[in-house]
């Protein structure tokens, strides 16, 4: 440090000047280099890429659509007390099924979380192409768990 006061004394007032304005110039110069330019290219490559990155969005929102299109089909194709059986025990729910008049099917299940009562709905309505016909939730007198009783019609 003491190297670099005695060089600065020892220019002129002039020498500094220019000194201190080349100083200037390579900052400036290191901060374009450094930091503005590559910021810059960075945000033009994102911009080239977001309209394909939309696009592929876009393509992946209608397969989702499709998708949830054929499952709710396949399970419409079948027997609907099989299809309402599959999704009850798949969400792990002990429960009495039994198949009535006109394509519809009653689940009766006495005892169990309200959460998974709701998991069971949301699984019936949109993993089976069934509509809800009829819905009875009481609580059991337990905190948490609820008597379900549902009628579903394909």
């Amino acid at each position: 440090m003491d190297r670099f006061r005695l060089f600065w004394r020892q220019r002129t007032g002039r020498e500094r000047v220019f000194l201190g304005i080349c100083g200037v110039l390579l900052a400036v110069a290191l901060f374009y280099l450094v930091l503005w330019q590559p910021a810059a290219t960075a945000r033009e490559r994102l911009q080239r890429q977001l309209p394909r990155l939309e696009a592929d969005l876009a393509q992946m929102q209608r397969q989702i659509t499709q998708l949830k299109g054929s499952r709710a089909n396949a399970g419409a194709s079948g027997d609907p007390r099989s299809t309402v059986q599959g999704i009850v025990q798949a969400a792990g729910v002990q429960a009495d099924i039994r198949a009535l008049p006109d394509q519809r099917v009653a689940v009766d299940a006495p005892d169990l979380p309200f959460a998974q009562a709701l998991d069971l709905l949301t699984a019936l309505r949109s993993d089976s192409g069934m509509r809800i016909m009829k819905l009875d939730i009481k609580e059991t007198g337990q905190p948490g768990r609820t008597s379900l009783s549902i009628e579903v019609q394909r």
